[in-house]
């Protein structure tokens, strides 16, 4: 179970990553750490809003029901402003909105449930440059994480520090035909040692293609593979987890493209069973 809470919380990183940077215009391939949320997510356009109704599997049929509704609004220069997730009666369950500065880099993000107290709350610390360099996350009152950043003088993350109740860190490597795109992770424990490891690869566009994860003896625990059409539509996705303990294989099929690219039907098969299906609907500016 441990190593996949680390998973977990890679993942977790790879998110939070993903908003550190500051505006740009979409203009060839990004490096990461000035992609904004769209471009982290592989969305095309200029886009305003996007709404994902969420169907999941009855067990024991084959039928589905509603499930969650997911709405994600973004300002013009691509950078989500307000997410909000309901339950399958439109009943808001959580509302997160996120504040930036004069400068248009984030500072904040808040959480509250269906009682608008917020459950969770992030500070973001940028440095004279508008990078970041530090996160915190409370729950409540409470500190969750801590997060702090080593950059180099373009803004690309070299180390991250994740602090919860163990302290991870997550070293970067760029040395692919893309600059500011990490082809290598490694994740280290307090002590320094590394432990697991990532690999990332990735096409003409700079889209992420492969992930693989492996222990420190080289062991492969984890593998995700992205298949994009001539355009760059997503179109296939698949995700494996080699544990001894957890063992699954996930597909994930992406249709009904709109003319931007961007896909508005998605299918989750688990170890060959429908699992979700997800229908979008997106608004451009």
């Amino acid at each position: 179970m441990k190593i996949v809470r680390l998973l977990l919380l890679i993942a977790v990183a790879a998110l939070l990553f993903s908003c550190h940077g500051k505006k740009t215009e979409e203009v060839g391939v990004q490096p990461l750490a000035k992609q904004t949320t769209l471009q982290a997510d592989g969305v095309m356009g200029k886009v305003k809003l996007i709404i994902e109704k969420k169907y999941m599997r009855i067990p024991t049929t084959d039928s589905v029901a509603l499930y969650a509704i997911h709405y994600q609004y973004f300002n013009e220069n691509g950078w989500i402003l307000k997410d909000v997730i309901t339950n399958d009666a439109n009943d808001t369950i959580f509302n997160t909105h996120v504040t930036y500065n004069a400068q248009g880099i984030m500072v904040k993000r808040e959480t509250c449930d269906s009682t608008h107290s917020i459950t969770e709350h992030t500070d973001f610390q940028i440095d004279k440059n508008g990078y970041r360099i530090k996160e915190t996350t409370y729950k409540g009152d409470s500190l969750a994480t801590e997060i702090t950043y080593k950059n180099d003088a373009a803004g690309n993350v070299l180390e991250m520090s994740v602090q919860t109740t163990n302290l991870c860190i997550l070293k970067y490597t760029y040395d692919g035909p893309f600059y500011g795109l990490p082809t290598r992770i490694d994740q280290c424990g307090h002590d320094g040692r590394m432990f697991m490891y990532i690999t990332m690869d990735y096409n003409d566009r700079g889209q992420l293609v492969n992930r693989r994860a492996f222990s420190a003896s080289g062991a492969e625990v984890e593998s995700s593979h992205s298949q994009y059409a001539e355009n760059g539509a997503l179109m296939k996705q698949t995700h494996e987890l080699m544990l001894q303990s957890l063992q699954k294989r996930d597909l994930c099929t992406f249709e009904n493209h709109d003319k931007h690219g961007n896909w508005l039907k998605q299918k989750m098969l688990r170890q060959g069973e429908l699992h979700y299906i997800i229908e979008r609907t997106i608004e451009y500016y």
